[in-house]
């Protein structure tokens, strides 16, 4: 059986490596807002801040590029499309909900807080947290495809 293009090693790989640094960075936001309002780890907040919003980027372009497509062959007509046009909106939201969350992380590195320190751990917390739900889905959908992948053509009796 061919394999589909999208679903070759490194592409997988790639596609692991980004939901591993992804993950890695929703592990720091937990360790950012379990440390508030008393322990504000400023280095933390600047390292996270200055890779947040491009670390989510490089991974949402990859899953466009390479698991929509996929998802897009799949049998389903217009809820195939609806659902990848559900996906294409939440990461936007995703992005821009990054960018509010590096603006806090900056601002607390900074030594300022401009929401309280409940809400700031609130808005980080609800973050990382869609953020996991993302990466597991994905990983989901991935194990899926890859295993789709792997069966044997099957002969049709006609």
């Amino acid at each position: 059986m061919k394999e589909s293009s999208g679903l070759q090693p490194q592409n997988i790989e790639k596609l692991r490596r980004n939901h591993i640094d992804l993950l890695k960075l929703c592990s720091q936001l937990e360790a950012i807002a379990d440390g508030l309002p008393a322990r504000i780890d400023e280095r933390l907040c600047v390292n996270v801040s200055g890779t947040l919003v491009s670390s989510l980027e490089r991974a949402q372009a990859l899953e466009e590029l390479i698991l929509f497509p996929l998802l897009g062959q799949k049998p389903g007509g217009s809820n195939r499309a609806v659902s990848i046009e559900h996906l294409v909106a939440e990461h936007r939201h995703d992005r821009l909900a990054a960018v509010e969350v590096v603006h806090a992380l900056q601002t607390l590195a900074a030594g300022g807080c401009e929401i309280s320190p409940d809400g700031t751990g609130y808005m980080l917390r609800g973050f990382f947290e869609c953020v996991r739900r993302h990466v597991a889905a994905e990983q989901t959908g991935l194990a899926m495809l890859v295993d789709e992948g792997r069966r044997p053509a099957v002969n049709k009796i006609k």
